[in-house]
């Protein structure tokens, strides 16, 4: 499985019981990947003997699950996401069964097919606009359109493609921008945007042309959204993984997404390293969403300057989990003791962000209550300088902080009057507050891969909410200009 351990499971005689596995490890087995890992490998088989022995064990691995999966109870038998990929795995598998003419007799394949569709499209099944739903969408009106000459299965077609209508116009905002608070979403999503080029040889003209139009916008942003290093940024439950790399990387340039939760800045310092400040603060979706409204992430080169705690795993009562999600896995401000709404209709305002001129945004937000702002002036970026003011528009009872994650490698060396810190490279990142306040420092949990935690220092300090404003001064020196060895 993707992101676990090898092991080795006979998955014709698999009991679909008696191991305890993390919840992502069920959901990729739920989706029978090896009929689909049979169909890719299939041209490379090179004997006959050779592909019939790979049907078969694709067969019977199959009718065994049938056998035990939903009778012992397996996790995940009948989740709405895992059951649309196996439907889109078993779909491949049965074309190219049948047009190799291998023998299907022992299955029941087309009551299992219309099983899936059947259960897709129940509406209590359906988790509408979400990647789920459309994932969902998509695979169930694709089977459609495949096996279109076979009625039980042409009578769903409608349903699924007025919600893969609905899925494509709501996944993503006029910008481009994917709406569930990831980067990692964001390619995922871009590749299903291209996917969608598929219906029109499937005979659908109409989603593959709204497929087309999105991808290119999809793609400009996720460019903007890669770091330097040709990685994305861990926001949301976005995992270590590859971005879009530009190789033309700009002198200087502002991507206004801010109707869409993001603005990036990128370009070179005086020194001749690039950089790349991501500020977010959007309320799209609740889903993969973390506190983290009014966020700064920061990269120089592949320097993680102020990061993100990234994914963890998905166990929402893991105590490792709760932390990588709650504010202080992120570099933002916030209340203590005052969780966050993370689901839109709780909200008394919606967030909002905007670029005030070509070197200062803005951002507010209420998901703690009240209203929470934050300035932060790029002018100076270039040299190495930021300057953040955090204040309170509509205060609430509760003591504040502002925090700074630092990257994995970053070490704190004082924090009297100034937070100071050194990347791996050498680089010293110092922070000062105006009025000057007592800066404290903790170890905090982070995560680049899935399910494999560690640890990255976080600095802050903590003030009443009735405090006007203060005021933060980042400066950032490379190695070749602070002494550093």
């Amino acid at each position: 499985m993707k992101g676990f351990p090898s092991e080795e499971i006979d998955l014709r005689q698999f009991r679909w019981a008696g191991l305890t596995r993390d919840r992502n490890w069920w959901w990729q087995l739920q989706a029978l990947p090896f009929l689909d890992w049979f169909v890719g490998a299939y041209g490379l088989l090179a004997t006959t003997n050779e592909k019939r022995q790979g049907f078969n064990f694709g067969k019977r691995a199959l009718l065994n699950w049938q056998e035990n999966a939903e009778t012992n109870r397996a996790p995940l038998t009948w989740q709405d996401h895992a059951s649309a990929f196996r439907l889109r795995n078993l779909v491949r598998w049965l074309s190219l069964a049948a047009i190799c003419e291998f023998d299907l007799d022992d299955i029941e394949w087309l009551h299992l097919v219309e099983r899936h569709l059947a259960f897709l499209a129940d509406e209590k099944q359906y988790s509408r606009h979400t990647n789920h739903g459309f994932d969902q969408a998509f695979i169930g009106y694709q089977t459609c359109l495949m096996w279109s000459k076979i009625p039980r299965v042409a009578a769903f077609s409608e349903t699924f493609r007025s919600r893969l209508h609905s899925e494509v116009e709501f996944a993503f905002t006029s910008q481009g921008v994917h709406k569930e608070n990831s980067p990692g979403y964001q390619k995922g999503m871009t590749a299903s945007l291209k996917s969608l080029s598929t219906f029109k040889a499937l005979g659908d003209n109409e989603i593959g042309r709204a497929g087309e139009i999105l991808y290119s916008r999809a793609r400009n942003v996720l460019r903007a959204m890669t770091l330097p290093s040709g990685t994305l940024p861990m926001i949301g439950d976005t995992p270590r993984k590859l971005g879009l790399e530009d190789k033309a990387w700009p002198d200087v340039e502002v991507v206004d997404l801010a109707d869409s939760g993001y603005v990036i800045a990128r370009g070179m310092t005086i020194w001749g390293e690039r950089y790349h400040l991501t500020f977010k603060c959007g309320h799209l979706s609740h889903y993969h969403r973390h506190d983290d409204d009014l966020s700064i992430h920061l990269a120089f080169e592949d320097q993680i300057v102020f990061g993100d705690a990234g994914l963890g795993h998905y166990d929402e009562k893991d105590a490792q989990r709760i932390a990588v999600r709650s504010p202080k896995g992120h570099t933002t401000v916030f209340p203590l003791g005052t969780a966050a709404a993370r689901k839109p209709e709780r909200l008394s305002q919606l967030p909002t962000l905007r670029l005030v001129d070509r070197d200062t945004i803005e951002g507010e937000t209420s998901m703690y209550g009240g209203r929470l702002c934050r300035i932060v002036d790029l002018s100076c970026l270039r040299q190495g300088r930021i300057t953040i003011r955090d204040r309170w528009k509509e205060p609430i009872n509760a003591q504040t902080q502002t925090s700074f994650l630092l990257g994995a490698n970053a070490e704190v060396k004082s924090t009297q009057g100034e937070a100071v810190a050194w990347l791996k490279v050498g680089t010293r990142v110092s922070i000062t507050a105006t009025p000057e306040t007592q800066w404290a420092h903790e170890n905090v949990p982070t995560s680049m891969e899935y399910g494999v935690y560690q640890t990255a220092q976080r600095v802050f300090v903590e003030y009443p909410s009735s405090l006007p404003t203060i005021e933060f001064t980042v400066r950032i020196t490379p190695a070749s200009r602070s002494g550093a060895a």
